[in-house]
């Protein structure tokens, strides 16, 4: 877990679609409260890549962030709270994926992430 940083929580490498290389292991990790983006893909090309099992709270950007120049981009069991672009999982060179994903978001009323 990691909270309260400036920009982005985490910085991690995406993974060919359905990896199982521990080179490239990002799963089970949680952003809250955080000013930026609560993880965000560093560049890598792969013909699949892939971000799954992530969670984001009160993030002021995206919870995830994936725009690699693979064919595909892929999310997979992600889920965004209460962050003000929701999942950014952009399409790749032929188009983007979200599998299993869920996005919550806060009551107008109740705001306190602008």
């Amino acid at each position: 877990m990691v909270s309260g940083t400036l920009q982005y929580g985490y910085l991690f490498k995406a993974a060919p679609c359905d990896s199982t290389n521990p080179d490239y292991i990002f799963e089970n990790n949680f952003a809250h409260s955080i000013g930026g983006n609560g993880a965000v893909a560093e560049a890598g090309v792969h013909q699949c890549s892939e971000v799954r099992d992530f969670t984001a709270s009160k993030c002021t950007e995206s919870a995830i962030h994936l725009g690699q120049k693979s064919k595909i981009n892929q999310g997979t069991r992600l889920t965004s709270i209460s962050t003000k672009y929701g999942l950014s999982i952009h399409s790749g060179k032929e188009k983007a994926v979200i599998r299993d994903c869920k996005a919550i978001a806060e009551h107008p009323k109740n705001i306190d992430c602008p």
